[in-house]
């Protein structure tokens, strides 16, 4: 896992949001990076936070009540494909 990936994970979990680190959003024809799910109100001021320290733009997809905001250029090279943070 790379140290930009381990910095988002911890920064989320600070704040208390999901980390999905396979996410495939679309257009991306297969290829997972990672992402948080939450609330807008709670995910837009995290990802403009992750977005101008790594240089990397998102994207978002409203998941029914909640959304996922994804780095296409933040791939995770984690093997596992679980969520689960006891698995890391």
């Amino acid at each position: 896992m790379s140290d930009v990936v381990k910095k988002i994970i911890r920064y989320c979990r600070k704040k208390n949001v999901r980390v999905c680190r396979h996410y495939s959003g679309r257009g991306m024809f297969g290829k997972c990076c990672i992402g948080i799910v939450g609330a807008r109100r709670e995910c837009t001021p995290i990802a403009e936070t992750i977005r101008k320290k790594t240089g990397q733009e998102y994207c978002f997809d409203q998941l029914g009540m909640s959304m996922v905001f994804y780095f296409p250029g933040i791939a995770d090279d984690y093997p596992n494909r679980s969520d689960n943070p006891s698995e890391e």
